[in-house]
């Protein structure tokens, strides 16, 4: 299904339209109607996107194109790959119902893979009690997470993507940038303003974390609540929780190669973690596990990584490390799950 639209407009797109086998000049396939369309059709299928620089809802000059969405989009039932150009070509936004109706951009009930990959993915809110996951909810299958940007959606926990209570499936998260994402909820299911693992397995790799707030608990970044957690050669800084638990990361996880410091001050790491070594740990505080001899640890004297911005998916991130950062070539290529070929 080749999505020829960047309109959300009740009406516009229907099934019958995505299908590229009687499509004919001058029909409109939307991102809602294509997902129609592959919840309709059994098997793993794929969207693509083609959209012109003179199609509305793109910029002529750049041809970054945004959809906004007016309503929540259709679950995701069936196995799909929707594969974009690049998050800094194509938003998905939770912006034409001009912020007054809160929902989320994606969410995930699939017994089978689903993939999302080139896109940037905004604006979503859900910040009602016990609400989760502001962009992404994964709540069944598994879900596959690559070269995409995530920023500023909201919720109760997991800001940005939440794996649901029933989710016993994989998420991987892959060179990816997730930013000033937030978690709002006080009780109950709460934390990690950009991810919360509540069941199942989360593969973080290659990816960057920053600017994310859990306001009111713990997990600024990421909050491990009763899964599986493996974070592999990414950079995760500059995120805060307000009961000043894990501005980096609360709850057991296993992490290699893997910069977490410059978070707000305390703690960068909360709980009990299993080191593959190769890591950058700004104040380990109270947490157990970083022990091994390529670890690098700082407690009440932090330990500063030294990052300076560098552009990514066009926009300035925190992630180079200057040459006199003790990060600076102490790092692995072979990550928890695999050689990485990119850094």
């Amino acid at each position: 299904f080749v999505v020829n639209s960047a309109g959300d407009l009740p009406g516009i797109g229907s099934t019958s339209r995505c299908d590229s086998e009687i499509f004919t000049p001058g029909d409109q396939c939307t991102l809602r109607a294509a997902l129609r369309a592959t919840n309709a059709t059994p098997g793993t299928d794929t969207i693509t996107f083609n959209l012109l620089p003179s199609t509305p809802g793109c910029d002529s000059a750049t041809g970054r194109c945004v959809i906004n969405l007016f309503q929540p989009l259709p679950d995701i039932t069936e196995g799909v790959t929707i594969t974009g150009p690049g998050p800094d070509k194509l938003s998905v936004n939770r912006f034409g119902a001009g912020m007054t109706t809160n929902f989320r951009v994606f969410t995930v009930r699939a017994p089978d893979s689903v993939t999302l990959s080139g896109l940037t993915i905004s604006g979503g809110n859900v910040g009602a009690v016990n609400e989760i996951g502001g962009g992404v909810l994964a709540d069944g299958g598994n879900l596959n997470i690559t070269n995409s940007m995530i920023s500023s959606n909201i919720a109760a926990a997991g800001g940005a993507i939440a794996s649901g209570v029933n989710h016993m499936g994989t998420i991987d998260i892959s060179n990816s940038l997730i930013v000033g994402n937030g978690a709002t909820g006080n009780g109950g299911i709460s934390g990690g303003g950009a991810i919360i693992v509540i069941s199942g397995a989360v593969n973080v790799t290659n990816t960057i974390i920053f600017g994310n707030s859990a306001s009111d608990t713990r997990g600024g970044a990421i909050h491990n609540l009763s899964g599986s957690l493996m974070i592999t050669n990414s950079t995760i800084t500059q995120n805060g929780a307000g009961k000043g638990l894990g501005h980096g990361v609360y709850g057991s996880a296993t992490v290699k190669s893997t910069i977490i410091a410059r978070n707000l001050s305390g703690p960068d790491v909360e709980g009990s973690y299993s080191s593959s070594g190769f890591n950058v740990i700004g104040n380990r505080g109270n947490s157990t596990g970083f022990t091994q001899p390529t670890d690098q640890t700082g407690t009440a004297t932090v330990l500063d990584p030294k990052l300076v911005d560098m552009t990514i998916f066009g926009f300035p991130s925190p992630a180079q490390p200057l040459c006199t950062s003790p990060a600076l070539e102490k790092g692995t290529s072979v990550g928890l799950t695999g050689q990485l070929t990119t850094d």
